[in-house]
Protein backbone atom coordinates (compact mmCIF):
# COMPACT_ATOMS: atom_id res chain seq x y z
CA UNK A 1 0.00 0.00 0.00
CA UNK A 2 1.06 3.45 -1.16
CA UNK A 3 -0.03 6.53 0.96
CA UNK A 4 -0.11 10.11 -0.48
CA UNK A 5 -3.13 11.82 -0.11
CA UNK A 6 -2.52 14.98 -1.76
CA UNK A 7 -1.51 17.40 -3.50
CA UNK A 8 -2.15 17.09 -7.89
CA UNK A 9 1.81 17.17 -8.53
CA UNK A 10 2.54 15.39 -5.57
CA UNK A 11 0.99 12.64 -5.94
CA UNK A 12 1.71 12.97 -9.95
CA UNK A 13 5.28 12.66 -8.90
CA UNK A 14 5.02 9.13 -7.07
CA UNK A 15 4.29 7.13 -10.10
CA UNK A 16 7.73 6.80 -11.79
CA UNK A 17 8.56 5.07 -8.59
CA UNK A 18 5.33 3.02 -8.79
CA UNK A 19 6.60 2.24 -12.35
CA UNK A 20 9.98 1.23 -11.13
CA UNK A 21 8.78 -1.15 -8.34
CA UNK A 22 6.36 -2.85 -10.66
CA UNK A 23 9.20 -3.29 -13.67
CA UNK A 24 11.31 -5.25 -10.81
CA UNK A 25 8.58 -7.07 -9.06
CA UNK A 26 5.36 -7.09 -11.10
CA UNK A 27 3.81 -10.19 -9.41
CA UNK A 28 3.01 -7.91 -6.78
CA UNK A 29 0.12 -5.75 -6.24
CA UNK A 30 0.06 -2.52 -5.41
CA UNK A 31 -2.62 -0.12 -3.89
CA UNK A 32 -3.15 3.28 -3.72
CA UNK A 33 -4.72 5.65 -0.68
CA UNK A 34 -5.20 9.02 -1.92
CA UNK A 35 -7.30 11.79 -1.45
CA UNK A 36 -10.73 12.57 -3.66
CA UNK A 37 -9.61 15.39 -5.43
CA UNK A 38 -5.74 14.14 -6.15
CA UNK A 39 -7.30 10.37 -6.96
CA UNK A 40 -7.79 11.84 -11.09
CA UNK A 41 -3.34 11.18 -11.10
CA UNK A 42 -3.63 7.63 -10.18
CA UNK A 43 -7.13 6.58 -11.47
CA UNK A 44 -6.52 4.02 -14.17
CA UNK A 45 -2.85 3.71 -13.74
CA UNK A 46 -2.00 0.31 -14.77
CA UNK A 47 0.41 -0.56 -12.46
CA UNK A 48 -1.69 0.19 -9.67
CA UNK A 49 -3.56 -2.69 -8.88
CA UNK A 50 -6.61 -0.73 -6.99
CA UNK A 51 -7.12 3.14 -6.06
CA UNK A 52 -8.60 3.56 -2.20
CA UNK A 53 -10.25 7.16 -2.33
CA UNK A 54 -10.51 8.78 0.78
CA UNK A 55 -13.46 11.49 1.16
CA UNK A 56 -13.09 13.78 3.72
CA UNK A 57 -16.46 13.19 5.87
CA UNK A 58 -17.12 10.34 8.26
CA UNK A 59 -18.88 8.22 5.59
CA UNK A 60 -15.20 8.38 3.83
CA UNK A 61 -13.63 7.71 7.02
CA UNK A 62 -15.36 4.53 7.36
CA UNK A 63 -15.52 3.61 3.33
CA UNK A 64 -11.92 3.98 3.63
CA UNK A 65 -11.75 2.20 6.73
CA UNK A 66 -13.81 -0.83 5.21
CA UNK A 67 -11.35 -1.14 1.87
CA UNK A 68 -8.40 -1.01 3.82
CA UNK A 69 -10.09 -3.97 5.93
CA UNK A 70 -10.55 -6.19 2.81
CA UNK A 71 -7.70 -5.68 0.94
CA UNK A 72 -5.47 -6.29 3.92
CA UNK A 73 -3.85 -6.61 5.84
CA UNK A 74 -0.87 -5.51 3.76
CA UNK A 75 2.64 -7.20 4.06
CA UNK A 76 3.94 -3.30 3.40
CA UNK A 77 2.69 -0.07 3.50
CA UNK A 78 4.55 3.24 2.41
CA UNK A 79 3.89 6.68 3.68
CA UNK A 80 4.80 8.86 1.10
CA UNK A 81 2.88 11.73 2.53
CA UNK A 82 4.41 12.29 5.96
CA UNK A 83 1.31 14.05 7.91
CA UNK A 84 -0.78 12.90 10.90
CA UNK A 85 -3.41 11.33 8.49
CA UNK A 86 -1.28 9.53 6.49
CA UNK A 87 0.47 8.05 9.54
CA UNK A 88 -2.74 7.18 11.06
CA UNK A 89 -4.18 4.96 8.02
CA UNK A 90 -0.78 3.64 7.51
CA UNK A 91 -1.57 1.91 11.40
CA UNK A 92 -4.99 1.59 10.28
CA UNK A 93 -3.19 -0.90 7.00
CA UNK A 94 -2.04 -3.11 9.55
CA UNK A 95 0.86 -3.75 7.44
CA UNK A 96 3.43 -6.28 8.70
CA UNK A 97 6.19 -3.50 7.54
CA UNK A 98 5.68 0.42 7.76
CA UNK A 99 8.14 2.93 5.96
CA UNK A 100 7.27 6.42 7.01
CA UNK A 101 9.12 9.95 7.51
CA UNK A 102 11.88 10.26 10.36
CA UNK A 103 10.75 13.85 10.96
CA UNK A 104 6.72 12.37 10.65
CA UNK A 105 5.17 12.71 14.57
CA UNK A 106 3.86 9.12 14.68
CA UNK A 107 7.27 8.08 13.29
CA UNK A 108 7.53 5.96 16.26
CA UNK A 109 5.24 3.46 14.67
CA UNK A 110 6.81 2.63 11.90
CA UNK A 111 9.03 0.14 11.54
CA UNK A 112 11.51 1.60 9.58
CA UNK A 113 12.07 5.45 9.32
CA UNK A 114 13.39 7.20 6.40
CA UNK A 115 15.50 10.59 6.01
CA UNK A 116 15.08 11.35 1.96
CA UNK A 117 18.11 13.47 0.69
CA UNK A 118 17.42 13.96 -2.51
CA UNK A 119 16.49 17.13 -4.61
CA UNK A 120 14.11 16.16 -6.95
CA UNK A 121 10.72 15.28 -5.28
CA UNK A 122 10.42 12.48 -7.50
CA UNK A 123 13.72 11.08 -6.87
CA UNK A 124 12.90 11.31 -2.57
CA UNK A 125 9.97 9.11 -2.99
CA UNK A 126 12.28 6.58 -4.38
CA UNK A 127 14.43 6.81 -1.57
CA UNK A 128 11.36 4.99 0.10
CA UNK A 129 11.88 2.46 -1.51
CA UNK A 130 15.99 1.99 -0.98
CA UNK A 131 15.13 -1.75 -0.17
CA UNK A 132 14.01 -2.37 -3.72
CA UNK A 133 16.55 -0.60 -5.25
CA UNK A 134 14.68 1.44 -7.92
CA UNK A 135 17.44 2.56 -9.54
CA UNK A 136 17.92 5.76 -11.45
CA UNK A 137 13.98 7.01 -12.27
CA UNK A 138 13.74 7.63 -16.11
CA UNK A 139 10.37 6.85 -16.34
CA UNK A 140 8.06 9.63 -17.23
CA UNK A 141 5.30 10.16 -14.70
CA UNK A 142 1.66 8.45 -15.52
CA UNK A 143 -0.88 11.10 -16.09
CA UNK A 144 -4.39 10.79 -16.21
CA UNK A 145 -6.51 8.88 -18.74
CA UNK A 146 -6.47 11.30 -22.08
CA UNK A 147 -3.65 13.55 -20.81
CA UNK A 148 -1.42 12.94 -23.68
CA UNK A 149 -4.20 13.80 -26.58
CA UNK A 150 -4.95 16.62 -24.96
CA UNK A 151 -1.44 17.67 -24.69
CA UNK A 152 -0.71 17.52 -28.16
CA UNK A 153 -3.82 19.29 -28.99
CA UNK A 154 -3.00 22.16 -27.10
CA UNK A 155 0.48 22.33 -28.28
CA UNK A 156 -0.41 22.56 -31.88
CA UNK A 157 -3.37 24.91 -30.87
CA UNK A 158 -0.58 26.72 -29.66
CA UNK A 159 2.00 26.76 -32.35
CA UNK A 160 4.49 25.05 -29.67
CA UNK A 161 4.13 21.76 -31.26
CA UNK A 162 8.14 20.42 -31.82
CA UNK A 163 9.89 23.71 -29.77
CA UNK A 164 11.02 23.97 -26.81
CA UNK A 165 9.06 25.76 -23.58
CA UNK A 166 8.91 26.85 -20.05
CA UNK A 167 5.73 26.15 -18.21
CA UNK A 168 4.56 28.34 -15.78
CA UNK A 169 1.79 26.79 -13.41
CA UNK A 170 1.10 29.32 -10.50
CA UNK A 171 -1.84 28.13 -9.04
CA UNK A 172 -2.40 25.83 -6.23
CA UNK A 173 -5.66 24.46 -4.70
CA UNK A 174 -5.94 26.76 -2.08
CA UNK A 175 -6.52 30.54 -2.85
CA UNK A 176 -3.82 31.28 -0.40
CA UNK A 177 -0.77 29.47 -1.72
CA UNK A 178 -1.85 30.61 -5.34
CA UNK A 179 0.12 33.91 -6.98
CA UNK A 180 -2.18 37.09 -7.76
CA UNK A 181 -1.82 38.12 -11.68
CA UNK A 182 -0.07 41.16 -10.19
CA UNK A 183 3.28 39.13 -9.88
CA UNK A 184 2.54 36.48 -12.54
CA UNK A 185 2.80 39.53 -14.84
CA UNK A 186 6.00 40.66 -13.22
CA UNK A 187 7.67 37.41 -13.08
CA UNK A 188 6.80 37.35 -17.31
CA UNK A 189 8.17 40.22 -17.96
CA UNK A 190 11.35 39.50 -16.04
CA UNK A 191 11.58 36.18 -17.83
CA UNK A 192 11.14 38.25 -21.17
CA UNK A 193 13.71 40.70 -20.65
CA UNK A 194 15.96 38.11 -19.77
CA UNK A 195 14.90 35.20 -22.18
CA UNK A 196 14.23 35.69 -26.00
CA UNK A 197 13.90 31.66 -26.11
CA UNK A 198 12.38 29.40 -25.11
CA UNK A 199 8.91 30.66 -24.81
CA UNK A 200 7.49 30.40 -21.65
CA UNK A 201 3.52 29.02 -21.14
CA UNK A 202 1.21 29.52 -18.34
CA UNK A 203 -1.24 27.46 -17.06
CA UNK A 204 -4.40 28.74 -15.20
CA UNK A 205 -7.01 27.01 -13.22
CA UNK A 206 -9.37 29.32 -13.63
CA UNK A 207 -10.36 32.41 -15.75
CA UNK A 208 -9.23 34.93 -13.05
CA UNK A 209 -6.00 33.46 -12.84
CA UNK A 210 -5.21 33.13 -16.73
CA UNK A 211 -2.10 34.99 -17.97
CA UNK A 212 -2.37 33.79 -21.15
CA UNK A 213 -3.49 36.65 -23.12
CA UNK A 214 -0.55 38.58 -21.06
CA UNK A 215 1.67 36.39 -22.39
CA UNK A 216 0.73 36.36 -25.83
CA UNK A 217 0.64 40.71 -25.72
CA UNK A 218 4.63 40.56 -24.21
Amino acid sequence: LIIRLSSLGDVLLTTPAIAALKEIHPEIEIDFLVGERASVMIEGNPNVSRTIVFRKNLAGVFETLEALRARGPYARVYDLHGVMSSALWSIAARAEERVGPVHQALSVFFTRRIAPRAARTVDRYAEFFHDVNLGPLGRPVYGPLDTNGRARAFLVANELAGREFVVLAPYASRASRMWPLSRISEFIDAWRGANTDPPIVPLAADAAHDARPRVRSS
